[in-house]
């Protein structure tokens, strides 16, 4: 036989001692074969536990590695610890409590378990780095990682579809949302504007009777004083005065009532066509909304329609001079009364 295949035959004998033993405590039943409660009671292995469990998985672990990678001077180092782990395991296995005192013999066998557990660790951890790397693909998982990639990414590129998708959907809700509330709010004001409207007529006949009333009764208050009043054959310039200033102070109440319920009338009047004007336009602001397809043209409509419902509207019913009728009929009155005396 070779040198060369000398080497390799215990090389493999190495590795294969390293495999048995680690076979072994891998199979071990902690319960059962270390604790063993039933069988010691107080004197069990019950706080090696811990230990015995760590160890079992470690073997567990160490197990699937490509021990074959290793030269033979490495897996005997290696196999050496382990076997005395194992037969540590053996001493556990076959204690008993009937040599000398259970307790101080358990705690020996528990610590050299452990020492032997130590041992065993220190000389698989660069082994154990080095066929942990050497087991690792990379080119296999740089492919996961860039077909994972290529996946995430078509993924996100379909999610970013979907959100366009619904952003989409929820501006056209939005607008539609919006052009819901337009029109809502636009009914609404033109029912306010209506409703202001018949109010004002309300007024404005009420107004209107008024001021007939008021006019008919300065007429007959002027024709009464003509016809009633008496002087009795005093023509002095006192009872001139007086009949003068009486005459004149009474068709002045007369014609300032007339006069301001013929404005109410007016400007109740005026209320009324501006609030129609106002609910017809806007009733009709939708059609200008809707009229063209451009935004500024829109923008610019829908600014003098606008102005057209909130802007001054003249009816003809009331002016500029309105505000300065009152003082002009008093004028008047106080300048025909001079003119008497």
């Amino acid at each position: 036989m070779t040198t060369e295949k000398l080497e390799e035959q215990q090389e493999a004998e190495e590795i294969g001692r390293l495999r048995l033993a680690l076979k072994t405590i891998a199979e071990v039943d902690v319960e059962r074969d270390l604790v063993r409660a039933p069988d010691l009671g107080s004197a069990s292995f019950a706080d090696s536990r811990p230990l015995f469990q760590e160890m079992v998985q470690y073997a567990k672990k160490l197990q699937p590695l490509d021990w074959h990678k290793l030269p033979r001077k490495t897996a005997a180092n290696l196999a050496q610890p382990a076997e005395q782990v194992v037969a540590q395991l053996q001493q556990v296995k076959g204690f008993t409590l009937e040599q000398g005192e259970p307790m101080p013999r358990r705690d020996n066998i528990a610590s050299q378990v452990e020492a032997s557990f130590n041992a065993l660790r220190e000389a698989a951890i660069p082994v154990v780095g080095y066929l942990s790397w050497e087991s690792v693909n990379l080119d296999q998982i740089r492919a996961d990682v860039q077909s994972l990639l290529q996946e995430a990414t078509a993924q996100v590129g379909e999610t970013m579809k979907q959100l366009d998708a619904r952003r989409a959907e929820a501006d056209e809700a939005l607008q539609a949302i919006r052009a819901a509330s337009a029109l809502a709010g636009v009914a609404h004001h033109a029912e306010v504007f209506s409703a202001a409207a018949a109010r004002h007529e309300k007024s404005a006949s009420k107004w209107l009777i008024a001021s007939g009333i008021a006019a008919l009764a300065t007429v007959f208050a002027a024709i009464a004083l003509v016809l009633l009043w008496e002087i009795n054959g005093d023509i002095s310039d006192a009872s001139v005065f007086q009949l003068v200033v009486a005459k004149g102070v009474l068709l002045a109440v007369g014609f300032f009532i007339t006069f301001n319920c013929v404005r109410m009338y007016r400007s109740h009047t005026h209320l009324s066509v501006v609030n129609r004007h106002r609910e017809d336009a806007l009733r009709t602001f939708k059609a200008f909304a809707e009229g063209t397809d451009s935004s500024e043209v829109r923008d610019k409509v829908l600014l003098e329609a606008t102005h057209a419902i909130f802007g001054q509207t003249a009816t003809g019913f009331i002016d500029a001079r309105d505000s300065r009728d009152t003082i002009e009929v008093l004028d008047g009155v106080v300048g025909m009364l001079r003119r008497s005396q």
